[in-house]
């Protein structure tokens, strides 16, 4: 499985629109939009975006869990 289909998985699987995703990478919007089109050949995301991802989600859990 690539990065790519790992982060569209985890956004899928969180109902994470783009800008929440972005966000999350440290990216813009449209750039987030651009890597995840199949099209774009020489702008991909890699493992480190897949774990800022993973980071992001469970450091939000984590405050939820404060409530």
């Amino acid at each position: 499985m690539t990065p790519r289909e790992k982060i569209k998985k985890i956004v899928d699987i969180f109902g994470m629109r783009q800008s929440v995703a972005a966000e999350a990478l440290g990216i813009t919007k449209g750039v987030f939009a651009k890597n995840m089109s199949e099209r774009a050949l020489r702008h991909n995301f890699n493992e480190t975006h897949v774990e800022k991802l993973k980071a992001y989600i469970l450091e939000k859990s984590a405050e939820v869990q404060k409530v």
